[in-house]
């Protein structure tokens, strides 16, 4: 059985409105009704690492590789998070799945240009940018 949407719509509504720990108990309340929900399971990463726990996030982004592990978002999402969290070559290899199950996506790329340039490798962070 999927979450109602107007569940999801409430859970949305919340993040967008910066009602982070709100959001992140509807998600987990929901999460535990509809286990391995791939829309609730990206909402909780996204309200978990918008509060500024990453490492944390990882955990739902990881899993939803594991389920969709064809899906380029979550392996994008995931590289960001990992990113976040001072994993550097987890993000890449996140960053290089996602690109590889969607090459030229735009947000991919800026993603691995940005990982680039935190590491000071500008030549291979230009290429990203650049497309």
């Amino acid at each position: 059985m999927q979450p109602a949407a107007s569940t999801l719509s409430e859970i949305s509504a919340a993040i967008q409105q910066g009602r982070l720990p709100a959001a992140e108990q509807l998600a987990r309340e929901q999460l535990h009704a509809h286990p391995g929900d791939e829309s609730i399971l990206t909402l909780l990463g996204l309200s978990v690492q918008m509060q500024g726990r990453p490492g944390d996030a990882a955990v739902y982004f990881e899993e939803l590789t594991r389920l969709h592990p064809d899906a380029a978002l979550h392996w994008n999402n995931l590289g960001s998070v990992l990113r976040d969290a001072g994993r550097s070559e987890d993000a890449e290899a996140a960053y290089r799945r996602a690109q590889a199950l969607a090459p030229g996506d735009s947000q991919v790329l800026e993603n691995l240009g940005l990982l680039y340039y935190d590491r000071a490798d500008y030549a291979a962070a230009r290429v990203c940018f650049l497309g």
